[in-house]
């Protein structure tokens, strides 16, 4: 089989090796020839949470971050009320 230049293409790394982690992949002649190429990097180890969460805890709040480009041509009211209305109840 053989890649075809315009296609999209996940190279993912899974390594435990930091030094092989940052190395400039992004760098490499392989994604001039495939610019929809996308490298990602992945632990070997499947990691856990370093917290737990319950659901009676009162600390476990979720915060979201929202960005808002330009409005021109768009109506944005509504992903802004709906944002506003979830932190009214928390």
């Amino acid at each position: 089989m053989q890649l075809v230049p315009n296609e999209e293409i996940h190279f993912i790394i899974s390594t435990g090796d930091n030094l092989l982690r940052r190395l400039p992949w992004h760098l490499w002649s392989f994604f001039e020839d495939y610019p929809n190429a996308q490298v990602g990097l992945s632990s070997l180890e499947r990691q856990r949470p370093s917290r737990r969460y319950s659901k009676n805890n009162k600390d476990n709040k979720v915060k979201i971050l929202a960005f808002f480009g330009s409005s021109e041509g768009i109506d944005i009211s509504k992903d802004k009320y709906f944002l506003e209305k979830l932190s009214v109840k928390a």
